[in-house]
């Protein structure tokens, strides 16, 4: 509990949304990213957490692209 509090708490001083006409800064996806971990640590499965970091990692690298040549 006390880690989901400290993350969402971080998460929000990012003024930063989504659907904003500016990118979506490093800043705001660590946050948002340590929020969600925080939320699925409660479940205490090693595997879960696994798969959702890879998840997150994947969307990353898509974002990435997606901001290199500007299309989908």
């Amino acid at each position: 509990r006390e880690r989901v509090n400290s993350a969402l708490d971080d998460y929000g001083t990012v003024k930063q949304q989504v659907g904003d006409e500016v990118p979506i800064a490093e800043d705001w996806e660590s946050r948002h990213r340590a929020l969600h971990m925080a939320l699925f640590s409660a479940c205490a499965s090693p595997i879960l957490l696994r798969f959702c970091g890879q998840l997150h990692d994947r969307f990353h690298r898509y974002l990435s692209v997606v901001r290199t040549f500007g299309t989908f």
